[in-house]
């Protein structure tokens, strides 16, 4: 997956768990409240939300969730005080969602899709242009043809 869209990813995951963090403060206004004197007195944040989340799921060693379940775990993290946020592992976050990119993000990706081609061919064709060496029998075997 290129770069660019893997940071695309996961600048999509960190806006759907602030979307749904954002619905559910405005459904319980005691959540909203509870969320906002926790940042401020603990400096929670999306991001290291994210993190934790990230986090989590990694250590189960499973590759699918539910929305319920990653959206639990956001929750969790605001709910309590003390989390144990870890750094974030290098990943690929998938989503079930899909991803517009800009027309300038389409056109580097198929920049680097043409470029990535372009190494593979020359490649394939250097090992095709290399002499192959062949053996001679040994010893006294005639050849025929």
């Amino acid at each position: 997956m290129p770069q660019l869209q893997q940071q695309k990813q996961t600048e999509r995951f960190e806006e759907t768990i602030r979307q749904f963090l954002t619905r559910q403060g405005q459904k319980d206004p005691a959540f909203l409240k509870h969320c906002c004197e926790v940042k401020q007195r603990l400096g929670k944040n999306t991001t290291d939300c994210c993190t934790y989340i990230i986090n989590q799921v990694k250590n189960t060693g499973r590759c699918g969730f539910t929305d319920d379940e990653i959206f639990s775990l956001a929750m969790h993290y605001w709910d309590e005080e003390n989390v144990e946020v870890g750094n974030r592992p290098q990943c690929q976050i998938v989503l079930n969602q899909e991803i517009k990119l800009s027309d300038e993000e389409i056109e580097e990706c198929k920049k680097e899709a043409r470029e990535r081609l372009i190494k593979e061919q020359m490649n394939a064709m250097r090992t095709k242009n290399t002499p192959q060496v062949t053996k001679k029998p040994e010893g006294d075997t005639m050849l025929l043809f």
